[in-house]
């Protein structure tokens, strides 16, 4: 799944899934960082959102019960951030 899902990366059995995102200016990021976390608010998603300057760096987490906690629900929130 994570093939489908250009940007997005996890290492190993780390319990969650990770991307980089660039914007044109730190306002842009800074809207979609909070995309990010109303998104996973409404979701109940679990979240890590660091925002520096023009770069987003988001990890979406999964569960704990299932080996490197990922599952279906966070690959396709992560397809719905992009």
């Amino acid at each position: 799944m994570l093939a489908r899902l250009p940007g997005w990366t996890w290492h190993g059995n780390a319990p969650g899934i990770h991307r980089l995102r660039e914007f044109r200016s730190a306002a842009e990021a800074e809207v979609f960082a909070g995309f990010v976390l109303e998104l996973a608010a409404r979701r109940k998603q679990s979240v890590t959102v660091n925002l520096e300057g023009k770069q987003v760096f988001v990890t979406l987490y999964g569960s704990a019960a299932r080996p490197g906690g990922i599952t279906n629900a966070v690959f396709n929130r992560a397809g719905t951030l992009g």
